[in-house]
């Protein structure tokens, strides 16, 4: 619902001493509004005719753009070569103030908050393979292809990540366990998962080994793609994941209804 305090919006991130600045729509020129004029802290509620954020609304944010910066960071350039003032300065603080240190009392916390949060962005594609009917009216090879898009999306969403463990995260050992457990083998559990739940899928198929096969040809084709822009053999993806889809559905079904309705 649209109210008064649409017209007025933050203009900073920070929380400075005294108050908060604000802007209202249109306007360049950037107000303080007093610590008087904030008797609560309510995110999104008009005080005095200024739209403020609460002080933890406004730290949230600032650990938020704090981490995709970092992990931006360590993944283009490696972690040992990125400094707290890269940090800093792509996060949009001042360089030099100390303010990276209220969130965070190191690089490494910062690496390691940020690993925990891109692990835990891949929440939709668990859920999705979680859901068994989700897909259910579609035959078999045409279920597979779609949560082979949605696979490979995932490490689109997680590339800072990826890049970073094919770059240099192996210096962190309980990182790359972390990275194993509960981000990789979590995906294989929930995909094996699936593939067991298909009905028109052949009992004598190995489920486990088929799971894996599936993930590893998927990720090739991202980190291909990611070191080459394009892949050396010059197919595309849409034509590299429908044949993975049809190898699939037929070593899952025996090579018998792979393309049948379910």
């Amino acid at each position: 619902m649209r109210t008064a305090a649409a017209a007025w919006r933050v203009a900073a991130t920070s929380d400075p001493p005294g108050g908060i600045r604000v802007r209202r729509a249109g306007q360049k020129r950037l107000q303080l509004v007093p610590e008087g004029l904030r008797p609560t802290f309510v995110p999104g509620r008009l005080v005095s005719k200024y739209l403020l954020v609460s002080g933890e609304a406004v730290a949230i944010a600032a650990r938020d753009r704090v981490l995709a910066a970092a992990m931006r960071l360590f993944a283009e350039h490696g972690f040992a070569a990125t400094t707290i003032t890269q940090i800093e300065q792509a996060a949009g603080l001042s360089q030099g103030a100390g303010g990276i240190y209220r969130h965070f009392p190191s690089k490494v916390a910062i690496l390691e908050a940020g690993v925990a949060g891109q692990i835990a962005s891949g929440a939709d594609f668990i859920s999705m393979i979680s859901d068994a009917s989700a897909l259910a009216r579609l035959p078999l090879r045409e279920r597979l292809l779609v949560v082979a898009k949605a696979g490979m999306r995932r490490l689109e969403q997680e590339g800072d990540l990826n890049r970073l463990v094919l770059r240099d995260l192996s210096r962190f050992p309980h990182l790359v366990d972390q990275v194993g457990r509960d981000d990789i083998g979590r995906v294989f559990r929930a995909f094996a998962g699936w593939l067991a739940d298909q009905p028109d899928v052949s009992p004598d198929a190995d489920l486990e080994a088929i799971a894996i096969v599936l993930m590893g040809a998927v990720t090739h084709f991202w980190i291909m793609r990611e070191i080459f822009g394009d892949h050396p053999a010059g197919v595309n993806e849409d034509r590299y994941l429908t044949a993975t889809a049809d190898l699939a559905a037929t070593l899952l079904t025996g090579n018998k209804g792979a393309t049948t309705d379910a």
